[in-house]
């Protein structure tokens, strides 16, 4: 018999305080509403990602680059963009990788996976697209 893992439904509150209490990484409270960690990624690198509370959801963010940095052609000719599963979007004035759950489908043993994997996209988007690790 195959026991089907129940999925404990999420509230900002309980990805909150589960993110701020992983003893691996450093997150950190930047406001009420507002976590933040920084990612080591690689060669030395590392990468800034807020996981920010939006009301009945939680948008995932990492800024890539000032917007006015981006080289269109680069970003769309670059092999990375073809397996793309998140979005890109705008953060203040930075293009950012974005990625939203509902908080009611948020599995929230897994709710550090997109982090990472927004982290490292960001980062090598930031790689290629300016030579720096600002962010």
């Amino acid at each position: 018999t195959h026991k089907r893992k129940e999925q404990i439904m999420a509230s900002w509150e309980v990805i909150r305080n589960m993110l701020l209490g992983i003893p691996s990484y450093n997150f950190e409270l930047d406001t009420e509403n507002i976590v933040s960690v920084i990612v080591n990624t690689e060669s030395g690198r590392d990468q800034k990602v807020y996981i920010c509370n939006e009301g009945d959801s939680v948008s995932i963010n990492a800024a890539v680059c000032k917007l006015e940095d981006v080289d269109l052609n680069k970003l769309f000719a670059a092999p990375l963009m073809r397996d793309l599963t998140y979005g890109l979007g705008v953060m203040t004035n930075h293009l950012a990788v974005k990625h939203w759950q509902l908080l009611e489908d948020i599995d929230v043993a897994e709710v550090t996976k997109p982090i990472i994997r927004i982290a490292f996209l960001a980062d090598n988007l930031e790689s290629m697209l300016t030579g720096q690790d600002l962010y």
